[in-house]
């Protein structure tokens, strides 16, 4: 349910810090909705002849036919042997629109590049892989084995993981001057970080009856935690609709919804509330005092917190910018179908 900047509520999910940008959108940044809730990117499309790590689509003139790769063999099983034209369809089925929505945005973000002067150097990609790192875990060898899950589940193989995070350091170098630190938002930061949390169960449902339905079955007696496993649509339903602590003004989380848990009691189960597309139902657990942390002994991490979150909402919302403007003319029927499919 986070909205990170432009994440919507699809899930009211734990904010895990990957994946949350980019065509699918598939960035790296400091911050994600379980990039999981989102679901995976798909497998990625060998490049044709001509691509690199960052544009894994050849590009072609206006004009021009597709950019296709032949019959060449991909692989053999007892005397029978696959080719690129055999598997393109699937494949272009199950991922083409992100490997080429990626490219696209790769090389818009290649033209804002040139256009600053800005150039990415391995260090750039260096720093992107060090911040998504600390972001996972403080213990760098936790960090690493949840990086490497998180790669796995996502089928980010070599090219596409170091692509992501090449384009998140030119997003991050593109929006560097526009990043704003008041004094204002580092004390609202600093509640977000020290302050008091709120912990709650939640069930989410597509229509208001259905809510109705679900507060009676709650006023009843029913455990929230089995009612939110059996018909909450959100990704916190597998763990009994619980949600990490929230902070008053956390702005990653809807504005209404953070009205509703700071109105209840411990205990206390909230009307059906409609949150953009969805009726939530909130119990409060929980409520956990701030850790008595000051801003002047925490200023520079806390400063540093935030400039990475404002980052990171300008980072994805260039990225959204840059993609608004791509309207391709696609020569391959596969791709055209599955671009149309998910317009």
């Amino acid at each position: 349910m986070r909205t990170s900047g432009s994440r919507g509520l699809g899930s009211f999910g734990l904010f895990v810090g990957l994946l949350f940008l980019g065509p699918s959108l598939g960035l790296f940044v400091a911050g994600c909705d379980t990039g999981a809730t989102q679901g995976a990117r798909g497998t990625p499309i060998a490049p044709s002849a001509g691509a690199s790590a960052t544009n894994p689509v050849r590009a072609t003139g206006a004009g021009a036919g597709p950019a296709t790769s032949g019959g060449a063999p991909v692989a053999s099983w007892r005397d029978h042997t696959l080719t690129w034209d055999d598997l393109r369809p699937a494949m272009t089925e199950l991922a083409g629109v992100t490997v080429l929505r990626d490219a696209f945005l790769d090389q818009r973000i290649a033209q804002a590049l040139a256009a600053h002067s800005i150039t990415i150097t391995d260090a750039d990609v260096a720093a992107e892989r060090a911040y998504l790192i600390a972001s996972l875990d403080p213990n760098p060898n936790t960090a690493e084995r949840l990086l490497a899950e998180i790669r796995d589940r996502q089928g980010l193989g070599p090219v596409r993981f170091e692509a992501l995070l090449r384009r998140n350091a030119s997003l991050r170098r593109l929006v560097a001057n526009d990043v704003v630190v008041t004094e204002d938002a580092l004390a609202r930061h600093h509640d977000v970080l020290h302050g008091e949390k709120r912990v709650c169960r939640l069930i989410a449902v597509a229509s208001l009856a259905e809510a109705d339905q679900v507060k009676r079955e709650l006023d009843a007696g029913a455990s929230i935690a089995d009612v939110a496993v059996r018909r909450s649509t959100d990704a916190s339903a597998a763990r009994g609709g619980l949600l990490a602590p929230i902070a008053r003004g956390d702005p990653t989380w809807p504005e209404a919804f953070r009205v509703a848990i700071f109105s209840l009691n411990v205990g206390e189960t909230s009307l059906p509330t409609l949150v953009e597309n969805s009726y939530v139902i909130v119990r409060l657990e929980e409520i956990r005092p701030g850790d008595g942390v000051t801003i002047a002994a925490a200023r520079r991490e806390t400063e540093e917190s935030l400039r990475r979150s404002l980052e990171r909402v300008l980072m994805e919302n260039l990225a959204r910018s840059y993609l608004g403007e791509v309207k391709p003319q696609i020569f391959d029927s596969g791709f055209d179908r599955a671009w149309r499919a998910a317009e």
